[in-house]
């Protein structure tokens, strides 16, 4: 990969941490002032606990993908990203460009979610 694609890729990667960092840190604030508040109605504490729960689970799903993309920012840095990390194949422009925190190509990523089922 040429160091103009990589540049490319690098900037699409770090505009998804800040993204992902800014959403995290609102979702943690929110999920702060879901627990101050005090509701004395039992359907407002019960909607209040699902809701905080939908918002933990949304942080994990952050968290997950954060890192996902701090290791490709790291794979940039190595010299190893675009390489499958599984075969060692390249991995398709149009792959990375969905998702440009891949570290498989198709082939590998779709032999992966067919052993989990």
């Amino acid at each position: 990969m040429n160091k103009r694609t990589q540049k490319k890729y690098e900037k699409k990667l770090v505009e998804k941490r800040d993204t992902l960092l800014k959403l995290f840190n609102t979702t943690k604030t929110y999920s702060l002032e879901l627990e101050d508040s005090a509701s004395q109605d039992i359907a407002d504490k019960a909607s209040s606990a699902y809701n905080k729960e939908f918002l933990l689970n949304l942080t994990d799903t952050e968290r997950r993908e954060l890192l996902q993309v701090e290791k490709a920012l790291e794979r940039i840095k190595e010299g190893a990203y675009g390489t499958c990390m599984t075969c060692g194949c390249d991995i398709m422009p149009a792959r990375l460009d969905a998702v440009p925190w891949a570290s498989q190509c198709v082939k590998c990523k779709e032999q992966q979610e067919n052993s989990k089922s």
